[in-house]
C-alpha cells in the first residue's frame, strides 16, 4: 500500500515510534524556526526508511515531499548547521571509548548526468568532462572499526580550468592555499578529549609535511601511510624506507586484504620493522605564508610492511607508516598495522554514501541545495554503516538498541510467520539477520557476516512491511 494512503491516526503512530534516533541526532539542531526544525527530523525518518529511493517516493506523498525540497532551499537549513548535531552526538559516543581512530579521507560527488545544476566544478582531467564537488570527510571509528559518526566535513567546488592556477603557481603557493590543507583542516577539526585518545588515520595522499609537523605542534595522535621516500637528518645517509627496511625483523603477520577492482580479496604474510626516524624538512619555495608553518625536522616513529613471497599476478604489500604515536615495541608496531587497517571502514561508508544512499543521483537545482541534502544522507549513512557492525560487535545485545518496536515486531512476524510478538526481543544479531536476508542475503554456511548492501536493500523492504503491520495492529503495540 501507497504510504500516501496509511490513515492519519496510523500515520502518526507510527511516526512517534520510529522517529527516537532521528530526534536524538538531530536534538542540538539550532534553527529558530520551529517548523523548519521539525521537518529536518521528519525529513531524516522518511529518508533513513528508503535510503536509496527518490525523495519523493521516501516521503510518500506531496506534502512531505515538498517540506523536504523547501528544507533543502532553505537558507537557514545548510550544511553546516543540519550537519552540526551530528557531529556533536559523535563526540558525545567517542568519548565512551579509551581510545577512537579519526580516518580522514576524501571522495568526489559527480553530478555531470544534471547538466544544469549550478555551482559545480571540474572533478577529472579536461578530456574526462566529468563536474561535481570534491567532499572530505573525518569519521570516528573504533579500534575493532565500529562507526561512531562524522566529525569533520568540507565541501567545496573547484575553479574552472580559467581561473584555475597554473602548475608552476600551484606549486608556490603556501599550504594554506592549496586542497592538500584540506587534512590539515581535518586534523584541527578533530576533538580533544580528556579521558579519549583520539589517533587521526590517513592514506598516502595525505603525506605532506605540514601535516606531520601540525600533528606535532598540536600534540594530536597521527598515522599517515607515506608515498615518498623522505630523507632523514645526518648522520642518516639513507632514506626512510631503506632505514627502517634494513632495522631487524620484529615479526611476521598475515594481514587480510580487501577486494580492489583489478584483484580479489586475499591473505598476504607480510614482514614488520619500526624505527624512530627524524625527518629531514623539504625545500620550499620562498614567500609569504610559510612562516605560519615552519619546517623544522620531524621526530617519528616509522613502522615498515612489506609483503614475503607475493604471488607473481598481484601489487606486492609494501606499507611504509609515519606516525606521532610512540612505537617501543614489537605489540605497538602491530596495533600501528591494525589502525591502519581500519582505514578500509571509510571506503565502506563512502559507499554507502553513494549506492546505498544514492547521493549523486539527488536531482536539486544548485550545489547549495545539494549539500543540505547531503548532510541528512551523511547521518543516514553512518546508521547503516553503525548497524552492520554494531551487530557483529555486540551480537546477544537486544534489537530494542537499534530498532523501534514497530520495527522489530513486524521483521519477527515476516521471519517466523508468527503473528503475536514474543515478550522479549530477539538480539541485534538476529533481527540484522533478518533484515539482511529481506535484502537478498542467503545465510548459506561460509557466507559470514552480511555486507552493507544487503543490509540497505533490506532496511528499504523492512518499512514497507512496517507500515502494513501498523495498519493491522492496534497502536498499544508501540506504546
Amino acid at each position: 500500500m501507497d504510504r500516501g494512503m496509511m490513515p492519519e491516526i496510523t500515520r502518526a503512530v507510527v511516526r512517534q515510534a520510529e522517529s527516537s534516533w532521528c530526534e536524538e541526532e538531530l536534538g542540538g539542531l539550532l534553527l529558530a524556526d520551529g517548523r523548519l526544525r521539525q521537518r529536518a527530523i521528519d525529513s531524516l525518518k522518511r529518508l533513513s526508511e528508503q535510503p536509496s529511493a527518490s525523495i519523493p517516493e521516501a516521503s510518500g506523498d506531496w506534502a512531505a515531499t515538498k517540506g523536504t525540497y523547501g528544507l533543502f532551499k532553505h537558507e537557514a537549513a545548510s550544511h553546516r548547521v543540519l550537519l552540526a548535531p551530528h557531529q556533536e552526538q559523535t563526540i558525545v559516543r567517542m568519548a565512551q571509548y579509551e581510545r577512537v581512530l579519526v580516518i580522514q579521507d576524501s571522495s568526489y560527488l559527480d553530478v555531470t548526468h544534471f547538466e544544469s545544476m549550478k555551482g559545480v566544478g571540474p572533478i577529472g582531467t579536461a578530456k574526462q568532462k566529468v563536474r561535481g564537488l570534491v567532499m572530505h570527510s573525518a569519521l570516528a571509528v573504533t579500534e575493532q572499526g565500529m562507526s561512531l559518526g562524522v566529525v569533520h566535513q568540507s565541501v567545496w567546488a573547484r575553479p574552472e580550468p580559467s581561473e584555475a592556477p597554473s602548475e608552476k603557481e600551484g606549486q608556490a603557493r603556501p599550504i594554506e592555499e592549496k586542497e592538500s590543507y584540506k587534512w590539515l583542516s581535518g586534523l584541527r577539526a578533530t576533538p580533544n578529549l580528556a579521558e579519549t585518545e583520539v589517533v587521526t588515520v590517513c592514506d598516502a595522499e595525505a603525506d605532506v609535511y605540514e601535516l606531520l609537523a601540525q600533528a606535532i605542534q598540536l600534540e594530536k595522535g597521527l598515522l599517515v601511510r607515506a608515498s615518498q621516500d623522505r630523507a632523514l637528518m645526518p648522520p642518516e645517509v639513507n632514506r626512510v624506507r631503506q632505514t627502517v627496511g634494513a632495522t631487524q625483523l620484529r615479526a611476521q603477520l598475515t594481514l587480510k586484504l580487501q577486494a580492489k577492482e583489478s584483484e580479489r580479496a586475499r591473505e598476504a604474510k607480510v614482514s614488520v620493522r619500526y624505527k624512530r626516524v627524524k625527518l629531514k624538512p623539504p625545500s620550499r619555495p620562498k614567500g609569504e605564508g610559510y612562516e605560519s608553518l615552519p619546517l623544522a625536522p620531524l621526530v617519528l616513529w616509522a613502522v615498515h610492511v612489506c609483503e614475503v613471497n607475493p604471488p607473481q599476478d598481484v601489487t606486492p604489500v609494501e606499507w611504509l607508516l609515519l606516525t606521532t604515536v610512540p612505537v617501543q615495541s614489537t605489540t605497538d608496531a602491530l596495533q600501528r598495522i591494525q589502525w591502519y587497517c581500519q582505514r578500509w571502514q571509510i571506503e565502506i561508508w563512502h559507499k554507502i554514501l553513494k549506492s546505498g544512499c544514492r547521493i549523486e543521483h539527488r536531482r536539486l537545482k544548485d550545489a547549495d541545495r545539494l549539500l543540505s541534502c547531503l548532510a541528512l544522507y551523511v547521518i543516514i549513512a553512518w546508521r547503516l554503516h553503525w548497524l552492520t557492525h554494531f551487530a557483529r560487535h555486540e551480537p546477544d545485545a537486544p534489537c530494542t538498541t537499534a530498532l523501534t518496536d514497530a520495527e522489530w515486531q513486524a521483521l519477527f512476524a515476516h521471519a517466523t510467520g508468527v503473528t503475536q510478538p514474543p515478550a522479549q526481543p530477539p538480539s541485534i544479531a538476529q533481527a540484522i539477520l533478518w533484515i539482511a536476508q529481506l535484502g537478498g542475503f542467503l545465510a548459506r554456511k561460509g557466507d559470514g557476516h552480511p555486507g552493507v548492501t544487503v543490509l540497505w536493500r533490506g532496511w528499504r523492504r523492512l518499512h514497507d512491511l512496517v507500515a502494513m503491520w501498523s495498519l493491522f495492529r492496534p497502536p498499544s503495540h508501540y506504546g
